[in-house]
């Protein structure tokens, strides 16, 4: 199998898609229980488990709901602390 950066991004929403619904069968949930839980529509529980429909909001709703939430916490871990000097001398450069 291909690491995920090499995919296209479509075939990284199926795989997304495919994953989450595996997990909410796994839950036993029906996609109306999952769709009542995160106030999302079942319609859009059914395009974001075809990849279709992913966005963010949905992804941290449905997340929350599985007790799943550190998962994307852990993505965004600080690798070093940057001081508010680097932050302007790099908006700087940016700008140049």
């Amino acid at each position: 199998m291909k690491r995920w950066q090499e995919l296209p991004q479509e075939d990284i929403f199926l795989n997304i898609g495919h994953n989450l619904k595996e997990l909410r069968i796994s839950y036993n949930y029906s996609q109306k229980d999952l769709a009542k839980k995160t106030d999302l529509s079942r319609s859009t529980i059914q395009r974001i488990e075809r990849g279709k429909s992913l966005n963010f909001d949905s992804i941290i709703r449905i997340f929350r709901v599985y007790g799943k939430l550190d998962l994307l916490q852990n993505i965004f871990v600080k690798t070093r602390n940057i001081s508010p000097v680097e932050i302007l001398k790099k908006l700087n450069d940016e700008r140049r």
